[in-house]
């Protein structure tokens, strides 16, 4: 049916849902007296979905029919449900009771606020199981949420047009009507109609297939076990499948990409292995499709059965791809996999408690690619990036606890947060080392076992948990777990611990605060956390017993450690189990410091290594540690060899390096320039076959903030190798990991002769990676030619100008030559993509000195008027205070030339 015809035709066939106004007035006030949630007296049994998807240009609809079985629990004369962007054909509503009474529902009234559709009904509807038909006409959206479509470029360079579903968290409504709550589980069975020339996957395998006119067919889906709404899930597309040997897993992708489809495939069947071994359960569905779509809004979605990637997350090309594309892949593959038990199998019992699912994939994505990959040390990366990075972000006032109450869309949203994926399997980690590993999966078996085809909340969870850890020999009589992880879940934020030493006594003294600074501007907040501490000394140098030692409880105003050498060292928190930083009084700073630098550093754990850099930096740039000592302590680093201890210098790197733009850094830049090049001698240039992959990483690292920082070996030797692929490039391999470090640092220091080979390279084959490093350049007469060729010239390299152009602004607005060029020739330059006020936009936020401010301030004021004109001195002004923001934010990273150590 077309849709333009169903559109002619509305006042016949369709009529649209009575919209409902809100009870209030129109203020604030008005929403909190909403009601988002479903009544509770009706329940859904199972759903018979049937689908006609049209995927055609001028007509992306879909037709929709849903016959749901529904059980009423209390006597009612409405019915409440989910829908969105669905047109309802009113006539052939209908329910029918178990004696086959036909009831129809005297009016669609729809709540554009709740999305719930309220059938009322003259007759009172009395408990019992009844049958409800809705027939529906959809369109298939190009947002990617709900039932959408999207589309790829074939071999031939045809566009192919699919459709697919993405449904968490409150998007199946825009596919089907539905209770659309986690908790209201159902059965499915989904029957779709297509082309011939295309194929249907769902969650469950094929019942069976018939044919039908047009050169379509059916295809009608086994029913599904119980399962939530944002679990169901539909793909129409031309794909291909690569089965394992049991079609069991399978692969569906375009054929471009079938072959670069084997390693998530291994990955996926190896998870499937060690998880069930783990959980001592089963997927509990006969197959599992893995489905790669050009695009998707997440990585990955779950759905139980047929799991879909986004293409970036899904295909890997070992003779191309970087080490950090197979990680990438593998961990996704390994996160959708842990879903089928964490979130499908046990579903949250409301989406406040939806870190059950996110935390535990997130947890057991690691534990899955350790098992598989010892060498990667995965379970090392997950503090240095995954939990490190999480108490980064965990500082900003807007961050909230990992589960609090939503309702409406936009809250449920919000739990899909760096809270959910970050912070909470960290203190899963936390709490697994809190009971131990066997008392933490005994935990976990008890919890799947019991909830398993239904939901749960976060305190079942505990339950399980302190039931297994009652059966321990634990000691476990000061503390019960759902105490202590509620402090961790229910509170914003994290605690910092201060370690005070009396150096009359001998005593040590330990304090919990909130993370802020005391003399921070904001609001200290008096949240207390039950936290797990372990220590370890110069003389007992023991990182490897886990177990709290003590506890530091909420009303605890602190504790004291006696007997410890006034000549040791102390480190708190070991291996960083716990999710709080550890500040030390400016003595065992400076002790942990001298240790650092001797010869015996590495007998501080290394992830203790890694956290006193991470703590360090954090306490410098809010002002609670003095520059003097994070040099003192970062020193050690040019002798380190453990690319995860180094991790936390690299990231200190990203977040500042808009800073080194002002030139009061040059003293800093060259401390860290130290560091690196003796990183260098180190590491060297060239791979060596034999080393394993955490050294060819640690090496791109280096050699990447080698050159960022003007390292003159490090370009020259980069620009030599370019030279040398250049010259042999059927032999000549560049490592995949040192590609941008080759290609980008090479071309920095190439003359026009190399850079026109590089360009003739990419004018023949065509690679997008290539056209992105031309930009590198530092010469300022090749970049104004490279802008002048891609904006003028109707070639290849003109249909690429954008991202060219967008490059060019970002990394060398601050040279002279070429923003004068770009001001003077600003109308000329300008894509057609955009209008000279956003390209303005773009390089006045690409310049780190007020001098160059002036300079564009000057320029709008000669060139612009009326509106653009007011706009863009609004933008200079908020880029100057960006500047002076940024400056003050890491102005505990100005030193003098003699603090250089």
């Amino acid at each position: 049916m077309a849709f333009l015809k169903i559109l002619a035709n509305v006042g016949l066939l369709f009529t649209v849902v009575t919209t409902l106004p809100i009870d209030g007035d129109s203020g604030n006030n008005s929403i909190a007296t909403i009601n988002y949630r479903l009544p509770d007296n009706v329940v859904p049994v199972h759903y018979n979905i049937e689908l006609i998807p049209y995927i055609v240009e001028n007509n992306f609809t879909f037709d929709g029919k849903s016959y749901i079985t529904i059980e009423i629990c209390r006597a009612t004369r409405d019915l409440s449900l989910h829908m969105l962007d669905l047109m309802i054909n009113e006539t052939a509503t209908s329910l029918v009771d178990s004696d086959t009474v036909i009831y129809t529902p005297i009016a669609h009234n729809y709540d554009n606020e709740t999305e719930i559709l309220t059938l009322p009904f003259d007759d009172e509807l009395s408990i019992g199981i009844y049958n409800l038909t809705i027939q529906y006409v959809g369109i298939l959206n190009n947002d990617l949420y709900g039932f959408f479509r999207t589309s790829y470029v074939n071999e031939n360079g045809n566009k192919v047009w699919l459709a697919a579903s993405h449904f968490e968290p409150t998007w199946a409504r825009r596919a089907f009507p539905c209770w659309d709550e986690p908790a209201l589980k159902a059965t499915f069975n989904i029957s779709i109609k297509h082309h011939r020339n295309y194929t249907a996957v769902s969650n469950m395998p094929i019942l069976d297939q018939s044919d039908d006119e047009d050169d379509t067919m059916w295809t009608h889906f086994d029913t599904t076990p119980l399962m939530s709404t944002y679990l169901v899930a539909f793909v129409v597309s031309d794909y291909v499948q690569i089965p394992n040997e049991d079609k069991t897993l399978n692969m569906w992708c375009r054929s471009a990409l079938a072959r670069h489809s084997k390693f998530a495939q291994e990955i996926a069947l190896k998870a499937r292995e060690i998880l069930t071994r783990y959980t001592n359960t089963t997927v509990k569905v006969p197959k599992m499709d893995h489905l790669a779509v050009p695009q998707l809004t997440a990585g990955a979605m779950e759905n139980w059965g047929l799991i879909i990637y986004n293409e970036n997350n899904f295909a890997y090309n070992e003779k191309k791809d970087t080490r950090h594309q197979k990680m990438r892949v593998a961990i996704t593959a390994a996160h959708e996999m842990a879903h089928q038990w964490f979130g499908n199998v046990v579903s949250p019992r409301w989406w406040s408690h939806v870190w059950l699912n996110e935390g535990f994939a997130s947890f057991f994505e690691e534990y899955v690619i350790d098992e598989i990959f010892k060498d990667w040390r995965i379970m090392d990366f997950f503090v240095i990036e995954t939990q490190q990075s999480a108490l980064q972000i965990d500082i900003a006032r807007n961050m909230k606890p990992i589960t609090f109450e939503v309702n409406q869309r936009k809250e449920i949203n919000s739990l899909f947060s760096d809270s959910s994926y970050g912070k909470a399997p960290a203190i899963l980690r936390m709490l697994q080392h809190i009971v131990t590993p066997d008392v933490f999966r005994n935990g976990i078996i008890k919890y799947l076992h019991k909830h398993q085809f239904s939901t749960a909340s976060s305190d079942d969870l505990w339950n399980a948990l302190q039931a297994a850890l009652d059966e321990s020999d634990i000691s476990h009589n000061s503390y019960k777990l759902k105490e202590v992880m509620d402090s961790w879940l229910k509170q914003r934020h994290y605690p910092v611990v201060r370690v005070n030493r009396n150096w009359d006594t001998g005593e040590i003294t330990l304090t919990q605060e909130h993370f802020r600074s005391k003399n921070a501007s904001e609001r200290v907040d008096s949240d207390k956390w039950w936290i797990p501490l372990t220590f370890a000394t110069q003389t007992n140098p023991d990182f490897s017993n886990t177990l709290p030692t003590y506890w530091l409880r909420p009303q605890d105003k602190n504790i004291t450690i006696e007997g410890i050498d006034p000549n040791d060292w102390i480190i708190v928190n070991v291996q960083q189990i716990g999710y709080f930083r550890v500040n030390y009084d400016d003595s065992s700073w400076k002790k942990i410091a001298n240790y650092l630098n001797s010869d015996n550093y590495t007998k501080i754990h290394v992830l203790n290594r890694a956290s006193i850099i991470d703590d360090a930096y954090h306490f410098l740039i809010t002002h609670q540690l003095d520059i003097n000592i994070f040099l003192e302590l970062a020193n050690y680093l040019s002798q380190e060899i453990d690319l995860v201890a180094l991790y936390p210098m690299f990231n200190i790197l990203e977040f500042t390096q808009g800073f080194y733009n002002f030139p009061e850094t040059d003293y800093y830049k060259q401390f860290i320039l130290n560091i690196l090049d003796k990183l260098i001698k180190s590491v060297g240039y060239e791979e060596d076959p034999v080393e394993n992959n955490l050294t060819k990483l640690k090496r791109a690292m280096i050699l990447r903030w080698a050159c960022n920082f003007g390292h003159s070996e490090c370009k020259k030797t980069a620009n030599v190798k370019l030279n040398e692929y250049i010259a042999n490039p059927e032999t000549y391999r560049v490592p995949s990991d040192l590609k941008h470090w080759t290609y980008c640092n090479g071309i920095k220091e190439a003359n026009i002769s190399t850079w026109n080979k590089l360009m003739d390279m990419y004018l023949i084959n065509h690679n997008a990676d290539i056209l992105e490093y031309l930009t590198c350049s530092e010469n300022p007469d090749i970049l104004i030619s490279f802008i002048n060729k891609s904006a003028l010239n109707d070639s290849i390299i003109q249909k690429n100008y954008y991202s060219i152009i967008s490059s060019i602004i970002q990394y060398h607005s601050e040279k002279d030559a070429v923003l004068n060029y770009m001001l003077e020739n600003l109308k000329i330059i300008t894509p057609k993509e955009t209008n000279e006020e956003r390209m303005l936009t773009g390089i006045i936020y690409s310049v780190y000195s007020l001098e160059r401010l002036d300079k564009i301030r000057d320029f709008v004021e000669s060139k612009f008027e009326g509106t653009a004109f007011e706009d863009l001195q609004r933008t200079i002004e908020r880029r100057k205070s960006k500047l002076i923001s940024i400056f003050n934010k890491f102005s505990s990273f100005i030193i003098k030339e003699n603090n250089i150590l």
